[in-house]
């Protein structure tokens, strides 16, 4: 994974309020697998199908944003808005 220096990013970083373990691709990994199958899509445009079917290719990459986004607790928008269908 390239290299990115977060200091040129501007970002402000916040004490932790509590403590959290790093994310994993394993973590990431058998979240991906618990998504159903369905071919319906989020405001992203992107299926669960999609991201199974990018799953080895994703997975670095996500564990390196959902890391950064918890250690400077900074989450995107559209985190705060999805909409979970709890079954």
């Amino acid at each position: 994974m390239p290299y990115i220096n977060i200091n040129n990013l501007g970002l402000q970083f916040h004490p932790p309020v509590f403590d959290i373990h790093d994310i994993t691709t394993t973590d990431i990994s058998n979240a991906i697998a618990q998504l159903s199958n369905s071919l319906s899509y989020g405001d992203d445009g992107i299926t669960a199908y999609m991201v199974k079917a990018a799953a080895g290719s994703i997975l670095e990459p996500l564990q390196f944003i959902f890391n950064l986004s918890v250690n400077i607790a900074m989450f995107p928008t559209l985190w705060r808005n999805a909409k979970r269908r709890w079954e």
